[in-house]
């Protein structure tokens, strides 16, 4: 997968187990959002960055909250993000 050598990929892939609850949620995403640069520096979004946007919409829907992400990325990357529909 990517640019690593089977070997590299395959010792990092694990087993894992979580329990969800009524009301919780998966976010699934790809290194394009934690890798999204900021115009100038390139700086990436980052983990901590996603995190902190998901927590500050917490209860607002899941809709809300990925409608929220997208803008934040967007200005944090100094692009407007302009619907389709």
């Amino acid at each position: 997968m990517g640019i690593m050598g089977h070997d590299v990929f395959s010792a990092s892939i694990h087993d894992d187990e979580v329990k969800l609850n009524p009301g919780d949620g998966v976010l699934l995403f790809t290194d394009g959002l934690s890798e999204a640069p900021r115009d100038g520096d390139g700086e990436e979004f980052g983990g901590e960055r996603i995190i902190e946007s998901l927590k500050r919409h917490v209860g607002s829907g899941h809709r809300s909250m990925m409608a929220s992400l997208r803008d934040e990325v967007s200005a944090w990357q100094g692009t407007a993000f302009v619907p389709t529909t």
